[in-house]
This record gives C-alpha cells, sequence and structure tokens, in this order.
C-alpha cells in the first residue's frame, strides 16, 4: 500500500502482510519534494494522470514540515496497534535499499 491517509490506515493496514513505513529525516522529504519541482516544473510527472503538471504546492511543504509533529505519532500509534502485520520502520535511503535487497 502506498500514502499515510491516517483515514484509512487502520481499513488498508488489515489487507497487508508487510508494511514499510518510511521514517525519513525531514531533510530528505524536502530535498526529494525541491528535487521533483525543479525537474518537473510545469510538467507532468511519469507517475501523474495526463494533464496533471508538478507545480509548487504550499500546502504540501507544510505538511511535510510539519509530518514529524503531526502525522507521524498518529500513524506510528496505528502501527503499534496491529501486531499481526511485519511492520519495518526504515530511516534512511540506504537501509530501505538494505531491506529490498533482504526480501527479494
Amino acid at each position: 500500500m502506498d500514502g499515510n491517509y491516517t483515514s484509512t490506515l487502520n481499513l488498508r493496514i488489515q489487507f497487508a502482510d508487510i508494511v514499510i513505513f518510511l521514517d525519513f529525516p525531514r531533510s530528505v522529504s524536502i530535498a526529494r519534494a525541491l528535487k521533483r519541482l525543479v525537474y518537473y516544473r510545469n510538467r507532468s510527472r511519469p507517475d501523474m494522470p495526463d494533464g496533471w503538471r508538478e507545480l509548487y504546492n504550499k500546502a504540501f511543504f507544510k505538511k511535510i514540515w510539519q509530518f514529524n509533529k503531526i502525522h507521524r505519532p498518529r500513524i506510528l500509534a496505528l502501527l503499534d496497534s496491529n501486531i499481526d502485520v511485519k511492520i519495518y520502520s526504515i530511516s534512511s535511503p540506504s537501509d530501505l535499499e538494505a531491506l529490498l535487497q533482504n526480501l527479494a
């Protein structure tokens, strides 16, 4: 599953075998969002629907900035309450690469 929509997270976890929570530092998330913005500015990314363009979105950057304070605790609480699912909390891109190599 993809996304951090807490309103449906509990329902989606019930259907998951494994959850990989990308718990990256704010600096990584901001840097990647800025990189996408610069690279795809006013163009559509390959993962976007036709006709959508990459534009600066102040609310999106605000959400990234506030994620650890507002959203992360709710997500972690939901993950902690689902003991039947294998959960990996990954804190760096290199840790993610290592996990994916081990799962393959």
